[in-house]
Formats: structure tokens, sequence, C-alpha cells
């Protein structure tokens, strides 16, 4: 991106922590304070990635960024929903969306948009936090998203990659391995963004 020279500020954040057992690690029950200020209690251990993207997501918005873009290989559920081509994004507000959507086109990815749907908010209520870490089985793509918008305060968008991120095998359109999923579509974006940006 930094070769294209968009002429629009970027900022690229990588939350990135050591997962491992042992006697300090994370246990059923813990409560902890997330960098916004509210407080998560852990109801599943194996969910514990949302809680850095999180804070990645608050720290981008302190130091400045008016919009954002978070992706992650965050839920089993979407690859088995989407396979391995297809990366499901949700959006607040449509717009901001929309764009997001429009730059995956032009660069040839699959995108597909998912509801934000407000009734599953209350499947993160908790009688100890301000939000459990989980929202249980059913709908978890959706409900993922939604514990991510209760930290992140500008336009957004949860792009999940966890199906597109991986191919376990080589296939017509691509080798066994990483596969790149979303980074074309995010260059596009910048340069979208940064049109946009120059004309208003």
């Amino acid at each position: 991106v930094a070769r294209l020279a968009p002429g629009t500020p970027l900022m690229a954040v990588a939350p990135m922590v050591e997962n491992m057992p042992g006697g300090n690690a994370q246990r059923p029950g813990d409560v902890v304070k997330a960098m916004n200020g509210m407080t998560v209690e852990v109801t599943n251990t194996d969910a514990e990635g949302r809680l850095i993207l999180a804070d990645a997501m608050t720290w981008a918005e302190r130091e400045g960024a008016t919009h954002v873009v978070d992706v992650a290989t965050l839920t089993g559920a979407c690859a088995i929903a989407f396979g391995d081509q297809v990366s499901a994004y949700f959006a607040r507000p449509r717009e901001w969306g929309n764009e997001v959507g429009d730059a995956a086109e032009k660069a040839g990815e699959w995108f597909w948009e998912m509801p934000l749907v407000p009734e599953y908010r209350a499947s993160y209520d908790s009688p100890y936090a301000d939000i459990v870490n989980s929202g249980g089985r059913d709908g978890s793509l959706i409900k993922a998203a939604i514990f991510l918008s209760e930290f992140v305060t500008v336009p957004w968008v949860h792009l999940d990659i966890a199906g597109s991120a991986y191919l376990a095998a080589e296939k017509p359109y691509g080798p066994k391995g990483a596969t790149g999923a979303s980074v074309a579509a995010l260059v596009q974006l910048a340069l979208d963004f940064a049109r946009t940006d120059a004309s208003t």
C-alpha cells in the first residue's frame, strides 16, 4: 500500500499475545477489564482472540482512526457457512460496508455481508460484568461480530476470514496454504478511500 501512495494516512494494528496453558492462563468465570473500560466475563476460554481484537480497535480509535476494518480468522462458523472462498463481513453503518464490499468486488474477492442482529445482544448479558466473551453456539458468526461492535464507535467493518485464509489442499483457484484473503480488497479500499477523501 505504501508503494501505491494512496495519499491518505493508514494504520495497521496487529494485536498479538502468547496463548499457552499454565497456572496463569484464563479460566472460565474470570472477569477482565478491556481497554475501553468495559468488564468482560470469560465464559469460553477458546473465544480469546476477540478480547485482543477489541482492545486493538479501541487503541486504533484513540490513535485517531476515523474508520476501522478488522480482519480475523475469528469463528469456525464462518468456515462452515462459507467454505474456503468467501469471507463474511459485518458493517456499521451500512454505507461503510458498501464501500468495503465494492472494493472486494473490484479486487475479485468474494465478500458476503451478514446482519448485526440487535436481538442477539442479550446473549452477551452477564450478572458479573458488562458483557460475556461468547454468546453461545447458535448464530456464533453473527454473535462474535456483535461482541466486537461494543468496542468501536467510528464507522467499522468486521471481516471474518476463518475459511478463506487458508486452503487445506491445492485447488484450481490456489495452492495449498495461506491465501492472503482480504489483502487485495483492503488495498483497493485504501485507494478508493483516498480518492473519496481527496474529493471532500
